[in-house]
């Protein structure tokens, strides 16, 4: 491969070698073949400059101008991408370590930074401002809804998709409650019972 090997690490029991520009390569037979022929497409955007294998034997790749991409549990895909937009001071990862705790440290370009790898909350950074200010949320029948200043919005609760407007609920929720297996919205103009993205108006009030 030309270019330049950013790092090796092992992973489950074989010799994975890292490359800047080419993804993860495995060397078999004195060659090199992809680790992951879908994983290293995901890659391709990005220029590779460090990486960590952690205890829990994930992968934390650094880049040269997108941040930090951390795989999944099998080193097959990504599963987080963190750079500026979402909670890094910068988009240039030089150096990775973890702790003790299981938290990544990441030298950057201009500093350092910390992410909680082993908390359970994600920060969600919506863009585009659609969602605007949320004031409600909800779990029920499979599905994460959001209740803000621009409406109620829902996505499935364990899939990285985008959220989807209710329709007919434009405005302003105020709250959201499941009672007695039923999801109620109280919105700017009444009272809707919300079912599989549908949202039905019972009252004015």
């Amino acid at each position: 491969l030309n270019g330049r090997f950013i790092g090796a690490v092992s992973i489950n029991g074989h010799s994975i070698f890292i490359h800047e520009t080419k993804g993860l390569n495995i060397l078999n037979n004195g060659s090199f073949k992809p680790w992951s022929i879908s994983l290293n497409q995901s890659l391709r955007p990005f220029e590779l400059y460090s990486a960590n294998l952690t205890q829990d034997g994930r992968l934390i790749l650094g880049t040269i101008a997108d941040g930090l991409l951390a795989l999944d549990e099998f080193n097959t895909s990504i599963e987080y991408h963190f750079n500026q937009s979402n909670g890094i001071e910068n988009n240039t990862v030089l150096s990775l370590f973890e702790d003790e705790q299981s938290n990544i440290w990441a030298g950057l370009d201009n500093g350092i930074t910390c992410i909680n790898a082993a908390s359970n909350v994600r920060l969600y950074v919506e863009q585009n401002g659609q969602l605007g200010t949320t004031y409600a949320s909800a779990i029920f029948d499979g599905r994460l809804y959001l209740g803000t200043n621009q409406g109620l919005f829902y996505k499935p609760l364990y899939k990285k998709t985008a959220f989807k407007k209710v329709l007919g609920t434009t405005g302003q929720v105020w709250s959201l409650k499941v009672l007695h297996n039923t999801l109620f919205c109280g919105h700017n103009s009444g009272t809707f019972v919300v079912q599989s993205g549908k949202a039905e108006k019972i009252s004015t009030v």
